[in-house]
């Protein structure tokens, strides 16, 4: 079936196996994030994490904190189409029909940094539920700035999360020079880690580009190698 044809490639499908419904195995209520230096490709990796969800037939609301609406949903659709590459014989009117239908289920607004509070997302859901549109499973943050760890309103998001029954999804800026701290993580969780059911970190070397899996069990690999033109699992 073409559509776990496709979950089985994205990053969730790897780890989590096979499932039917998108939203648990998108730890509904929880936080996830993905972790890397800049331009290695947070946001592409972001992307694949909806697609089990959307093929499911679940809404996801993502919010872009740096690119615009236009840039993210390209984003989506080459994302998709390298997803869809990597399926043996796929039908290409069974492809497109699912991505016809995906593009209604994405919902990609832009917000400042300066102006981003958790009462912005809870706004949006309100204007979704007043137009009887069905709320999404997932909740994708990216561009939050986390230099300085952002307790207060994590703690905001998460109350938002389990009142909604979503998961939330973080991109996480790191840096080269930076060590890691004395638990093997990232210094930008340090201190908040404790929010966080998933995290996975994308770490380029000579080899290839890794994701490994830095909090959370998983069922299946703890480390994924991505292809670097297209960011999508080898």
């Amino acid at each position: 079936m073409l559509k776990n044809d496709l979950i089985s490639k994205t990053p969730l499908g790897r780890i989590e196996g096979e499932y039917d419904d998108a939203a648990e195995a998108g730890y509904k209520g929880k936080f996830g994030a993905v972790l890397a230096r800049a331009g290695v490709g947070k946001t592409a990796l972001l992307v694949q994490l909806t697609f089990p969800a959307l093929l499911n037939g679940k809404n996801i609301l993502h919010v872009s904190l740096n690119d615009p609406i236009d840039k993210v949903r390209l984003t989506y659709k080459s994302t998709f189409q390298g997803i869809a590459d990597k399926v043996e014989n796929p039908d290409p009117n069974d492809t497109h029909k699912f991505w016809e239908k995906m593009q209604h289920q994405q919902f990609i607004i832009n917000v400042k940094k300066e102006g981003f509070a958790a009462s912005r997302i809870e706004d949006q859901l309100k204007g979704l539920k007043g137009q009887d549109v069905a709320l999404p499973a997932m909740i994708l943050i990216d561009g939050m700035d986390f230099e300085v760890p952002p307790r207060e309103t994590l703690d905001e998001l998460k109350k938002l999360a389990e009142t909604y029954d979503l998961a939330v999804w973080f991109t996480v800026q790191t840096h080269r020079h930076e060590e890691p701290d004395e638990r093997g993580l990232p210094v930008q969780l340090t201190g908040i880690d404790d929010l966080f059911h998933r995290a996975v970190w994308i770490r380029p070397d000579d080899t290839g580009i890794h994701v490994d899996t830095i909090i959370g069990d998983v069922k299946g690999e703890k480390s994924l190698l991505l292809d670097p033109e297209t960011m999508v699992i080898k």
